[in-house]
């Protein structure tokens, strides 16, 4: 009788201990979980903030070469193509052909620069928002890949997409639509834009996590769907 009393409490015990290093294994995997999420939290933030400011950088780039170079280089072809002007008075027709080589230089330069500061920061997309952004991004890379057809359908209102954000979805739309063209070919581009209802609203800070893409390229139809789905 004894003996089974104190087989019972070594039984009973151990069972303690056991239930006591659940219950520390259980806690120890709370506060890892706890710390991994938090963690994550901080790659997260971070990583929104570089976002934001390489954003930031490429705004103020793209500003400055607008308003100083392209400033200095337009005023530069005015001089050139009044010198001309007075050089076709004079009768200098050598000086003047070699004059409009400049011009010819000059008018590519201002082009490219543009296109660099476009590329940077689209001006539409403050002036106009990012609805207008998408038609007129579309309507350029028809003009570059004039064998592509862009389709849109857009089922959202501007006032529904958070500015944080706005850029986000014109960098995976320049992303994703050079990649159609790289890696399928593809002639036909369908853009879906749409807003997912869900309980809670979602939109705390410029990340790329925010936005579910769909990027489906078919090598057989040559169609590319881009799809984003902002929740």
């Amino acid at each position: 009788m004894i003996k089974n009393d104190l087989m019972q409490a070594k039984i009973a015990f151990q069972l303690k201990e056991t239930e006591l290093a659940l219950e520390k294994t259980e806690k120890a995997l709370k506060q890892s979980q706890e710390a991994l999420e938090l963690c994550e939290k901080e790659m997260h933030d971070l990583s929104s903030q570089l976002l934001a400011a390489q954003e930031s950088e490429r705004k103020r780039i793209a500003f400055e070469l607008h308003d100083v170079m392209g400033k200095s280089l337009t005023a530069i072809k005015f001089s050139v193509e009044n010198a001309m002007l007075t050089m076709t008075r004079w009768g200098n027709k050598k000086s003047k052909d070699q004059l409009e080589n400049v011009v010819s230089m000059i008018q590519q330069t201002i082009s490219e620069t543009r296109e660099i500061t476009t590329n940077l920061w689209p001006p539409v997309l403050d002036d106009l928002g990012i609805l207008a952004t998408i038609s007129w991004y579309s309507r350029e890379f028809e003009k570059i890949y004039p064998w592509v057809f862009v389709s849109q359908n857009l089922h959202i209102e501007e006032n529904q997409i958070p500015d944080s954000i706005k850029i986000v979805i014109f960098r995976i739309l320049q992303e994703s639509m050079t990649n159609s063209i790289k890696h399928s070919g593809c002639k036909n581009i369908q853009i879906a834009l749409e807003k997912i209802s869900l309980q809670k609203t979602l939109f705390e800070a410029a990340s790329l996590n925010q936005l579910s893409l769909i990027n489906q390229t078919s090598l057989i139809n040559q169609t590319s769907l881009i799809k984003l789905i902002i929740f």
